[in-house]
């Protein structure tokens, strides 16, 4: 498809452990980068030592991983290291434990434009219908996104004036 994809998976480590971790494949399909998360809050995997940035093309793409994004010191380092931009692929459900603003906080922080990619479904004790996703920019909401269904959601985003085009996401429902 000629496209970059950041994925989310677990990764089996050199010694065995387990990490969460977003590959950054790019448009010939080669693995061009990796982080793996660092504040860990689950059982399931070890944490990661760092974050730097990605680069796509000319682009430093910050990856804050979930909880990555609830303290500032990782976005800060980030932004240290010329990010140009953050994306943060969450599984943040509302609720008891759910965000708090930490997102909108990261980005007027680190004056950089922030990517939400939630998750949406349910386990047995955790509902994430309600997560959203978001496009923020200066620590302000310009899209955003929930509901009770899967979904693909695109946006165009300028990466020369770091701003945002199209006037709402564009929503593939997944049956």
């Amino acid at each position: 498809l000629q496209a970059d994809v950041f994925l989310g998976c677990p990764e089996k480590g050199e010694n065995g452990s387990l990490y969460n971790t977003v590959f950054y494949i790019n448009r010939q399909g080669r693995l061009a980068g990796k982080q793996r998360k660092v504040t860990v809050t689950d059982r399931w995997s070890s944490s990661g030592d760092m974050v730097a940035p990605i680069t796509v093309d000319q682009v430093k793409v910050g990856v804050l991983i979930c909880s990555d994004s609830y303290p500032p010191q990782h976005a800060a380092a980030l932004s240290a290291q010329k990010a140009s931009l953050l994306l943060a692929p969450s599984s943040w459900g509302p609720g008891f434990h759910g965000p708090e603003g930490e997102w909108e906080q990261r980005s007027r922080e680190t004056r950089l434009p922030l990517f939400v990619c939630n998750r949406t479904g349910e386990e047995e004790t955790l509902n994430y219908w309600g997560a959203e996703s978001l496009v923020i920019k200066d620590g302000n909401r310009l899209l955003s996104h929930q509901s009770e269904q899967s979904a693909l959601l695109a946006f165009q985003w300028d990466l020369e004036a770091m701003d945002l085009i199209s006037p709402g996401f564009k929503i593939t429902w997944i049956r």
